[in-house]
Order: C-alpha cells, then structure tokens, then sequence
C-alpha cells in the first residue's frame, strides 16, 4: 500500500464500498490525507453528514438504492443545495412528472418510469427518456399500437394487461425483463417479436392473447414463468431457444388449442407439470437428448402419435399423456425407471409397449387394461 503514490490511490478508491473506507486510507500515510479532496465527483452516496468529506464535489450522484437519501434530504426537506454543484446525476427511480417540474438544469435522471398519473397527465406517447414502464401504466386502455422508447429496459406488470385493441407492438433491443401479465388478455395482439436483449418472461405474460400466431423466442432468453404464453388459441409453431434453461413451474402452454409442434433444446432438462396441458391439436413434440424427467401431466389431452422417448429420461410424471387418445406407438429408452399413476392411462390406440428391463415403477392405471406388454414382466 505504501507503495502507491497519491493519484494511484484515488483510482483505487473509486471502487470502495463504504465511507468508512475512506476515512481509514487517510490514516494510512500523510500522502493519503487528502485523497478525497481529489474527487470531483463522489464516487460513492454521501449523505449530509458526509458531504463535508468531498469537499471539491462539482457533479453529485444519487446512485441506485439511495432513494431515502434523494426524496428526504434533497426533495422534501431540501437539506442538499442544487446550486452547490455544476451538474446532479440521478440513479434512483423517479416518474416522468418529476422529470417535467423539477425548476432547475442542471439534474440530470438516468432512470425514468412511466407512471399511469404520467399517461393521464401527458398522454400515451411514450417519452424517449423513459426506462421503465410503471405496473398497469396503460392498463385497459383503448391503444391498437405504442412506440417504446430505444432505451426501455423493462417492462412491468400488467403494464399493458387488458388493452384488446393492441394489435401490434415492437420491443426494443435494450428490454432485458418483461413483468408478470405485460400482455395479459390482449386479445388482438398478433405477433411478438423477442428481442436478443431479454433475459426472462413474468407469469402469464403473453397469456390469454387469443390472436397471437408467431412468436420469436431469443437465444437470450433464460427463463419463461408460470403459463407464460396459456390459452393462446392461434398459436400453431413455437420453439424454444437453445439457451433456455427454466420453463416455469407450470402451465407454460397449457390449453394452446392450435399448437401443433413444439422444440424442446437441449438446455431444458425438465419438462414441468402441465407445460402443454390440453394442447389439442399438438401432435408433434421434439425432446432433447439432455431431458431426464417429464413432469406431470405436461401433455395430457395432447394429439401426439408417436413418442420417442430420450435416453437420459428416467421418469414419466402422473398423467403425462393422459388421453392422448391418438397416441398409438411408444418407445421407451433403456434408462427409464419410473412410469407414474395414469401416466398413459385412456390412450385407447395404444395396443403394444415394450417395457425396458431399467423400469423397476409403474403406477396405478399406468397404461389401459387392454395393452399388451412386452419386455419386462411382474410389474403390471
């Protein structure tokens, strides 16, 4: 540490954590003293107690998560003097409205939401300094398109929930998450297209949007939630990006009555309970060779013909293809070990199976009583 001259020191400062920090490395050497003397910008949130530290401060940050610290001692109780500093940067999630009031230049905000207040007052152009659209911010409102800003990084939930009449929406190339029901029960909305930027879709997020036919899933995406795209009667195709690595917990598809084929990539090692639940007319599924485990009931009241079960798939979840009443041929691999209750129970094409030596479980009503069996026996 001695070792480090004055201006070294300051560089390494910037990365400090606490304030405390920084009064302990002007205890180090007489030529530390006065290191934050040096700083013309505070490096880490000061308070009014620890301004005096910073003494040459000309731009003041309110950094991310220093929200008690803008609102009580800057906004309301005024305890912080805009006019001390050449320029004030904030970090901190402020509505569009105060963006617009604020009397002086010299503030800049990093991160604007849009607020319902905001729309009622300005309207439901999005400006372009927005980041982040507000929960319920356009909800059930009458707009058939939106233009977002370039820099909106996210959306929150129920951002656009019931709004029938959106027909069309382009999502930027900066949105990284999308909340819980954005989408929910837009009912005219006909094509998503996904940006590379997004990393995770909220529960029900594109659910019960009854005309929706195409979506563009990014190799970005790392999880899709809880019935994310369910009861989306126009959906015929979708497949799911390599990078993929959490399908939710449930539900995901369930009740796409028009999806005929879905991918499942190899990043995908479970098929959660009920992900295609009552898919009518989905007759084609593609499992990846990495899947160990079907959930259950994930294609139950399904249209599939033919399965080819994966070599690592070691379980068959309760209901699984449960009435799967077009299911005529199965080929388990040699690694299954457990076919739970009803798992193919009501496949009623379902004449012959060959069960693996592997299998040591097969559930109550497993398969239909009219089945023949052939491989391993003793377990029926």
């Amino acid at each position: 540490m001695s070792q480090l001259d004055g201006y070294s020191i300051m560089i390494v400062s910037k990365y400090f954590k606490t304030i405390e920090d920084f009064k302990v490395i002007t205890c180090v050497c007489k030529k530390f003293r006065e290191n934050t003397q040096k700083f013309h910008f505070n490096p880490i949130q000061l308070t009014t107690s620890t301004l005096h530290l910073f003494p040459n401060v000309e731009t003041f940050h309110f950094y991310k998560g220093s929200e008690n610290i803008f609102w009580q001692d800057f906004i309301f109780n005024k305890k912080i003097n805009p006019t001390q500093f050449y320029k004030m940067i904030v970090w901190c999630l402020v509505d569009y409205n105060l963006t617009q009031i604020w009397e002086y230049n010299n503030i800049e905000f990093k991160r604007v939401i849009y607020t319902r207040n905001d729309v009622n007052k300005y309207g439901v152009v999005i400006p372009m300094n927005v980041c982040s659209l507000h929960q319920r911010v356009f909800y059930n409102m009458p707009i058939s398109t939106i233009e977002l800003p370039c820099h909106l990084s996210a959306i929150r939930q129920f951002a656009f929930f019931c709004c029938s009449n959106l027909k069309e929406i382009t999502l930027t190339n900066h949105i990284k998450t999308i909340g819980n029901s954005a989408f929910l029960n837009c009912s005219s909305l006909k094509k998503v297209v996904i940006p590379n930027s997004v990393t995770s879709l909220g529960m029900c997020c594109f659910s019960r949007c009854y005309s929706l036919q195409s979506i563009s899933v990014p190799s970005s995406l790392l999880i899709i939630n809880d019935n994310c795209f369910s009861y989306n009667h126009s959906l015929k195709e979708i497949k799911l990006s390599e990078g993929l690595n959490t399908l939710g917990f449930c539900r995901c598809f369930q009740l796409c009555e028009t999806l005929e084929e879905i991918t499942f990539p190899k990043s995908i090692s479970q098929i959660p309970s009920h992900t295609c639940y009552r898919c009518g007319k989905l007759s084609k599924i593609v499992l990846s060779e990495s899947l160990t485990r079907i959930g259950n009931g994930s294609f139950q009241e399904c249209g599939i013909r033919e399965l080819h079960l994966p070599q690592n798939v070691v379980e068959i979840g309760k209901k699984a293809f449960f009435k799967c009443f077009q299911l005529s041929k199965v080929e388990f691999n040699k690694g299954i070990t457990a076919i739970q209750t009803k798992a193919f129970c009501c496949c009623i094409l379902l004449n012959t199976v060959n069960i693996p030596d592997t299998v040591v479980f097969i559930g109550k009503c497993g398969f239909e009583k009219n089945v023949v069996f052939t491989g391993k026996k003793g377990l029926i």
